[in-house]
């Protein structure tokens, strides 16, 4: 699955995503596998405000991100930095209800989308990061 965030909207929207790839089906691609779809998250602020998405995009359930699909035929990295070039990352994961969400949009899609969670291998052991460098325990 791969998740990008295009950002061609005039507000200044901060785009979270994560680097966790999750896949819909039975597949076990790597991280730098290509994919058609990728999928762009945006939020102004996450504490309590409502996410006025711009034409194109979806709010998730709680209103407070907007995704979008992009169709490209791209790595993980390639739309990392597709998102980070736009001021954003691949949408990040925050809840089980967002995951719900994602799920569904993705499913929608054959070939899946990029998110932006990454498990990571550190001194500590293994653990899971997401491309805005927030760390999950």
């Amino acid at each position: 699955m791969e998740f990008k965030l295009p950002i061609t909207i005039e507000l200044p929207l901060l785009l979270l995503v994560s680097c966790l790839l999750f896949r819909l089906g039975a597949s076990n691609s790597g991280f730098n596998e290509s994919l058609d779809v990728h999928l762009t998250a945006s939020s102004e602020n996450q504490t309590h405000q409502e996410a006025s998405c711009p034409s194109g995009w979806i709010s998730n359930p709680s209103n407070t991100k907007c995704f979008k699909y992009i169709a490209n035929n791209q790595s993980w990295d390639e739309s990392e930095t597709h998102c980070k070039a736009n001021n954003g990352h691949l949408a990040a994961v925050t809840s089980l209800q967002e995951l719900s969400f994602i799920q569904k949009l993705c499913s929608e899609n054959a070939s899946g989308c990029w998110v932006g969670g990454r498990g990571i291998n550190g001194k500590d052991g293994l653990g899971w990061k997401w491309s805005e460098d927030i760390l999950l325990g």
